[in-house]
């Protein structure tokens, strides 16, 4: 009928196209879980630990016990509580957390 050759062909494209299936559904389940919030980190709460001089604004927030870095366009100060909106990288933007 048909020769090992051929067996092997079409077993190859099942299981490429198998792979293909789950590589798509992978990055259409990651994408839009960043797409939804913009960033992995946001809304996530943490703690301003240091705010760094200049007209930046950057700080050092603590999000789960892990220090980031961090920008917020509000004036924020040591120990008053954060909610991450977005950032780029690994630099989280902040804003000071109203709850």
């Amino acid at each position: 009928m048909w020769s090992p050759f051929t067996w092997l062909v079409v077993v190859g494209v099942i299981f490429l196209d198998f792979i293909g299936v789950f590589i798509h559904l992978y990055w259409r389940t990651h994408r839009d879980i960043i797409g939804k919030s913009g960033h992995p980190m946001a809304g996530k709460t943490g703690v301003v630990v240091k705010i760094s001089s200049g007209p930046e604004r950057k700080a050092k927030v603590k999000i789960e016990g892990v220090l980031w870095d961090a920008v917020s366009e509000e004036c924020l100060q040591p120990g008053e509580n954060i909610v991450v909106t977005g950032g780029e990288g690994i630099t989280l933007r902040v804003v000071r957390n109203k709850d």
